[in-house]
């Protein structure tokens, strides 16, 4: 894995970005600025958390701050694997629930379609082949 100069600070300004745009979305939805203050509370302490965890010297500190060895980009691979999994198990569950109560069920759809393109493309981009390869056939002379 490659190391960049601020490997450091693309977690906690993704979890910054993030977390800005949920508490604002939420907190404009529903009116209430004090919504908006409590989301940003919260995101300026998992920013903190976050930045803390990149300077420690161990497998967690490693992986967020893009400085990991093998063994530990293993373990990142394993860890978006779960994630992905749960994420689309559930927006499956929630279009399967959506569905039983006659509501509006496309998002739901979209969130698993969307994973799935995702999945084959990054299959694509990373080296993976669109061909089915078939074992070579044995003729007899």
């Amino acid at each position: 894995m490659t190391n960049s100069k601020f490997g450091r600070l693309w977690v906690p300004l993704m979890a910054a970005i993030g977390g800005s745009a949920i508490s604002l979305s939420v907190g404009l939805g529903q009116h209430h600025w004090e919504a908006i203050v409590i989301g940003e509370t919260v995101t300026v302490l998992v920013v903190a958390l976050m930045f803390a965890a990149t300077a420690q010297d161990s497998d967690i500190g490693a992986v967020l701050a893009h400085r990991a060895d093998e063994r530990q980009e293993l373990v990142r691979l394993q860890a978006s694997r779960v994630s992905a999994f749960v994420a689309v198990t559930g927006s499956v569950m929630a279009c399967v629930i959506a569905a039983a109560r006659n509501a509006t069920y496309w998002p739901y759809e979209a969130i698993y379609i969307a994973a799935g393109l995702a999945y084959l493309i990054s299959i694509r981009f990373y080296g993976g082949s669109w061909k089915v390869s078939l074992p070579p056939e044995t003729t007899k002379q």
